[in-house]
């Protein structure tokens, strides 16, 4: 909830599965997250700027969103769709049709060049005959003027790669 990527939890279970999971390799050996961050996390929480923080998260995030959403109904509406997602990291955009015997993930590798970076939908499909023609966009790394050009760089890209 802090960061993308920060891999840092806690359980919240019975003393009798804390006795199960107490022995495991991962959090004897140091290889779990590294102390000084569970540390700096745990005051954040202790000393209640984890709300704060996760408010100020939320209003950045909110405002990327913002961004993408506005960018995508100008430059992208009339060959994607989206649903305006009420939280989270991403945005999720299907395009209305495909060329001939194409999919995303020929997309990305067209895009490389291009300076635009996505996920193409069947990476995060469960099997593979699904979600080719979608993609998964990020508003939490970028700013909104990165943001805005980078949807700017999409749509042109989908144009050239459908030989418009």
């Amino acid at each position: 909830i802090l960061a993308p990527g920060l891999r840092l939890g806690w359980f919240h279970t019975h003393p009798d599965n804390i006795a199960k999971i107490m022995p495991s390799g991962v959090l004897l050996s140091g290889g779990g997250p590294p102390p000084v961050l569970v540390e700096a996390v745990t005051t954040l929480m202790k000393d209640g700027h984890l709300r704060e923080y996760l408010d100020e998260l939320r209003r950045i995030y909110a405002s990327r969103l913002g961004a993408m959403v506005t960018s995508l109904k100008e430059e992208m509406s009339d060959f994607a769709t989206f649903h305006e997602p009420s939280g989270g990291y991403f945005l999720w955009l299907k395009f209305k049709k495909l060329p001939a015997g194409k999919d995303t993930t020929q997309f990305l590798e067209f895009c490389r060049d291009k300076g635009v970076g996505f996920l193409p939908g069947i990476r995060t499909s469960v099997d593979s005959s699904s979600g080719g023609d979608c993609i998964r966009l990020s508003f939490a790394f970028y700013t909104e003027s990165e943001i805005q050009s980078g949807i700017r760089k999409l749509a042109a890209a989908w144009r050239q790669f459908c030989g418009a």
